[in-house]
């Protein structure tokens, strides 16, 4: 009886929690979302609506994706130690690419029905829309060391419903563009393998640690931000979403094709405190003998004028690529750069110190100094400033971002670096400089200007061009602009400050159909500037109003085109020089007054120098062997050569000529040789002394003193006799 009581209580408990527990079941699945079940349906072989990616076709609609039947994978957390955080900038385990190692500690987790719930939240759309850009950057295979090999395969706008996560809008970008891929075994929404459409030249399969090697990864990023997983962020206005490939993980590369550089170059100690020396005074210190780049001095001495002797040589071995720099002369030094050694040079040719640069110079550089440092402009645009007594090296300038140009035989966008063969001027605290991408083309492909501070290379504001550069250019600052040209044969007014164009201008077309390119230094003299142009030939002299603007253009031909070298103005006469021809120019007037045939091409700035009797001189080098120094004389007609070098150090020529205060000449030829050769000074006429060893002014002398001496003996004599009639 007992027992069949406690039975009975038993069944009773076991009904009421059946009736109880039942409902709350049934009504937990009946609850579990808002949203209709045709959207948020994740079942295998269920539908899900996608949102829109802006392509480089028509903008998308909403189209459905089947999701496959079978998971590829599960969702998996990995654990770290407790309080431990994955820090900004830093990769997280599932950013790598290649087979994955077994993590140390690993949890599977079934997400539970509030987590699915949660999920689903996270994919509500709001019927509103963020816009932005999405970014593929692939590489070459198996690029050189010193090869930039990072391309843009896709950069195309998109719009997405708010909401939308990275993950998802990368799937639909790269599915509508024809871009096969598998997710990365880590997990977490990330590539491993990317595959482009066959019609795509020049892209290639890329599969993280197998292309290139087992360093290599697909990465993410949103505005270079990469500390999120793709599936994590939500997608907001403005983003540009960027997927890269990176070849080695150790490289300091986050998808900006243009501003990766393959080369560390040398290792370079920089003190930006190293005390800057203030006592030091320049004859020449910058291109064209001056901040104003007009190749022109007056020395205190008389020139023979077509005889010198050679003071030294300095002569170094490199290949093809290794060249000289133009010099500058500080205090009793002369700096000159050869490849990618700075040297400071005693007046007899020695050297008194020498220093590394990161980088080897371009094919030509043009030094500067000002405020105690010297600036060196090297590869990749970049500027070292040094102290020019003891060559510390106190900032070294960030290249100028590289020029990104369509390969026209591919489906590539791709970096070219810049180089910088122009003038430096430095005003008022500013580094000025230009910079160019150049190759086989006649002209340049695109290029920078920029203002940088002296006081620590910052880049105050730079312009920058896809379509053409600045050659062997050189600005001119006044009235408050910065006038410069470039390839294209446009002169523009850069304010100073803030580097906004205040004007603008295209020079008239030449025998080509094209603006001839501008590829010499601007010239200031009062409110004008002087500047030659390339394939027509042309001096041209351009107003420049109190407010920066342009004002009148007056040119003149006078030669047949081809000239790089920048004028000269001397004495109210321009010295413009080009293929076969050297030119007096009438500077008010704009007329020729004279040229002088060359045989060759001068393509070095041609050096103005006055003597002491007012005698002027002019000097220049041809780009032709054996690469020697001529010159003329205003007052004749011949072309003399003034200096030829030894055969062991002769070669072609492009490079300009100084000058010493003492009348040396100093230049560069492609023989890997620098030259300072003294120019012979006139003696003063002598009288010759007659037998009697005095001097004919001696003699006029004595005479005059006997002569004053009687005059005045007869004045007492008749002074007295007058007195004594009295």
């Amino acid at each position: 009886m007992k027992k069949s009581r406690t039975k009975l209580i038993a069944l009773f408990i076991s009904l009421v929690l059946i009736s109880t527990v039942l409902p709350l079941q049934v009504f937990a699945t009946n609850s579990g979302s808002d949203v209709p079940p045709s959207e948020t349906q994740t079942e295998p072989g269920t539908t899900v609506t996608s949102p829109t990616v802006t392509g480089p076709t028509d903008p998308l609609k909403p189209e459905e994706t089947t999701v496959p039947t079978e998971p590829e994978q599960q969702e998996t957390t990995v654990s770290t130690e407790p309080g431990q955080e994955t820090e900004p900038g830093k990769f997280q385990a599932f950013a790598l690419g290649g087979e994955p190692t077994e993590p140390e500690q690993e949890e599977t987790t079934v997400p539970t029905e509030p987590e699915q719930e949660q999920e689903t939240e996270m994919q509500t759309y709001s019927g509103k829309f963020v816009s932005g850009r999405f970014v593929l950057v692939g590489t070459s295979e198996n690029p050189s060391a010193n090869e930039n090999p990072y391309q843009i395969w896709l950069d195309i706008p998109f719009e997405v419903e708010e909401g939308t996560d990275a993950w998802a809008l990368t799937e639909k970008a790269l599915s509508e563009n024809g871009y096969t891929f598998t997710e990365s075994p880590w997990g977490g929404n990330h590539l491993q393998k990317l595959s482009p459409p066959a019609d795509k030249v020049g892209q290639i399969e890329l599969d993280g640690g197998v292309t290139n090697g087992s360093k290599s990864f697909w990465m993410w990023s949103y505005n270079d931000n990469i500390d999120l997983s793709a599936h994590e962020y939500l997608v907001q206005e403005g983003d540009v979403i960027r997927w890269y490939f990176s070849n080695d993980w150790e490289q300091e590369y986050l998808g900006h094709p243009d501003k990766f550089y393959p080369e560390t170059g040398n290792t370079i100690a920089v003190d930006a405190t190293a005390k800057r020396p203030s006592d030091l005074t320049s004859w020449w210190p910058a291109f064209g003998s001056s901040m104003v780049h007009n190749s022109t001095k007056e020395l205190d001495i008389l020139l023979d004028g077509f005889e010198a002797t050679e003071v030294f040589t300095f002569q170094k071995e490199g290949g093809w690529m290794d060249s000289f720099s133009d010099p500058i002369q500080v205090g009793e030094w002369i700096f000159v750069t050869f490849s990618d050694t700075l040297y400071k040079l005693e007046r007899d040719g020695s050297v008194a110190a020498e220093a590394k640069l990161e980088f080897m110079i371009d094919s030509t550089a043009r030094l500067a100094y000002a405020d105690g440092l010297i600036l060196v402009p090297i590869k990749y645009g970049k500027v070292q400033a040094l102290t020019a007594d003891s060559l510390t090296t106190v900032w070294i300038a960030d290249a100028p971002a590289q020029i990104l140009l369509q390969d026209p035989n591919s489906d590539l966008t791709v970096p070219h670096s810049q180089q910088s063969l122009t003038s430096l001027k430095v005003v008022e605290g500013v580094v000025f400089q230009g910079s160019c991408t150049v190759g086989w083309a006649p002209r340049s492909y695109g290029g920078s200007y920029r203002a940088l501070s002296l006081k620590d290379g910052s880049t105050i504001w730079e312009y920058s061009s896809t379509e053409s550069g600045f050659y062997w250019s050189g600005g001119a600052v006044l009235n408050g602009v910065v006038v410069v040209g470039n390839d294209l044969g446009e002169v523009f007014a850069f304010d100073a400050a803030t580097g906004s164009i205040v004007d603008e201008m295209t020079l008239p077309a030449a025998s080509d159909g094209l603006a001839p390119a501008i590829r010499t230094n601007m010239i200031s003299l009062d409110n004008q500037i002087y500047f030659i142009s390339q394939q027509d030939g042309t001096l041209h002299r351009l107003d420049i109003n109190s407010d920066g603007t342009f004002g009148a253009l007056k040119s003149v031909k006078f030669c047949d085109g081809g000239s790089t070298a920048s004028p000269t103005i001397s004495d109210g006469k321009v010295f413009a020089a080009g293929p076969g021809t050297l030119a007096v120019i009438n500077a008010p007037t704009m007329t020729v007054e004279k040229t002088y045939e060359i045989d060759g091409a001068i393509q070095g700035t041609p050096l103005v120098v006055k003597d002491n009797s007012g005698r002027t001189f002019v000097y220049f080098t041809i780009n032709k062997e054996p690469g020697a120094i001529y010159g003329v004389t205003t007052d004749e007609d011949s072309v003399h050569t003034i200096y030829t070098p030894d055969e062991d150090k002769q070669n072609y020529c492009m490079a300009s000529v100084s000058i010493g205060a003492d009348g040396t000449l100093y230049y560069s030829n492609d023989s890997h040789t620098f030259f300072a050769v003294r120019l012979a000074e006139k003696e003063t006429p002598q009288v010759e002394l007659p037998a009697t060893g005095e001097s004919q002014p001696l003699q006029s002398l004595l005479i005059s003193v006997l002569f004053f001496t009687a005059a005045a003996a007869v004045l007492i004599f008749r002074y007295r006799l007058k007195k004594s009639r009295q």
